[in-house]
Order: C-alpha cells, then sequence, then structure tokens
C-alpha cells in the first residue's frame, strides 16, 4: 500500500472514530437516561451540537471515502 492511500485511510479511520466518540457521549449522557433532563433548553442546544458534529464527521468520512476509491 503506497503511503498516500495508507495516510488518506488513516484520515478516514480518525474520523469515523471522532463520529463515534460523538455519539457515544450523546448516548451515554443525554439519551440514555430514564429521566428527562431538567434544564431542557440547555440540553437541546448541547445534543444538536453532538449530533450534527457526528453527522459532519461521518459525512466527511464518506466523502473521503467515495474519493479514495474513484482514484484506485
Amino acid at each position: 500500500m503506497n503511503i498516500d492511500l495508507q495516510d488518506k485511510l488513516l484520515d478516514v479511520y480518525n474520523y469515523l472514530d471522532r463520529g463515534e466518540d460523538l455519539l457515544g457521549v450523546l448516548n451515554d449522557n443525554y439519551l440514555d437516561k430514564s429521566d428527562p433532563p431538567q434544564t431542557f433548553p440547555y440540553n437541546y442546544k448541547t445534543i444538536q451540537t453532538l449530533s450534527l458534529s457526528a453527522i459532519y464527521f461521518l459525512r466527511e468520512s464518506r466523502e473521503m471515502l467515495e474519493d479514495i476509491l474513484s482514484h484506485t
């Protein structure tokens, strides 16, 4: 495997890992609770930020993989 391809795949891995981490934080702190949070507006904004960040990393990962596959 050439170095350029290896670096690109490592970037994809890191983006997927970051997306997974964000979804884990979201689940552990906000979605895996039996009682709803008391400070709803603040928690809603935090949930929205975590969700959008995770979506960003997952979309970027997909685009990087598409780019790699189109050049192989």
